[in-house]
């Protein structure tokens, strides 16, 4: 089953820091959706990851953190 987790930051560059982690862990670009307009991340990934996601987007002090199970 995957997962995806959404991050809202108070501003971009949140955001981007929060990219350049996933990115750096090897969390594939397809993987990773940014909402500019609402400094938002979101990542679908296997929920086994979910964890360490949420500990990767939780570096860079989002003002919250959601996730939602996915059909496969």
């Amino acid at each position: 089953m995957s997962i995806s987790i959404t991050a809202k930051y108070d501003d971009i560059e949140g955001v981007r820091n929060a990219e350049d982690d996933l990115r750096s862990t090897g969390i594939e670009s397809d993987r990773i959706l940014i909402d500019e307009d609402g400094n938002r991340i979101k990542v679908i990934i296997a929920d086994e990851a979910r964890p360490e996601i949420e500990e990767i987007l939780g570096r860079h002090d989002p003002l919250e953190i959601n996730e939602y199970h996915e059909e496969d």
